[in-house]
C-alpha cells in the first residue's frame, strides 16, 4: 500500500516538474488532473469522488496482492 501510495505521488511530481501537463494535457496524470478539478476549476465534488475511487482502487489492489502472493500478518513480520 505504501508503494503504490508512494508510486501515485511520484508519477504526480515528475509529470508536473518534467512537461507541466504536456501539449494539450498529453501527459496529464490523475492526481494532476484531481488537482486541477478541485483548486483550479472549483469543482471540489467531483475533485473529491475522483480522490475516494482512487483510494479504494488502491485499497482493493492492495488487498488482492496480499490475497495472491499468499502473505499474511504471521509471514511477514520480522523474525
Amino acid at each position: 500500500m505504501l508503494a503504490l501510495s508512494g508510486t501515485l505521488a511520484l508519477s504526480y511530481t515528475l509529470s508536473r516538474v518534467m512537461t507541466g501537463g504536456g501539449p494539450n494535457f498529453s501527459s496529464t496524470v490523475l492526481l494532476q488532473y484531481v488537482y486541477k478539478m478541485g483548486m483550479e476549476k472549483g469543482s471540489y465534488g467531483y475533485a473529491m469522488a475522483i480522490t475516494v475511487f482512487t483510494t479504494v482502487l488502491s485499497v482493493a489492489l492492495s488487498v488482492a496482492s496480499r490475497i495472491l502472493t499468499g502473505r499474511d500478518e504471521k509471514e511477514g513480520g520480522a523474525k
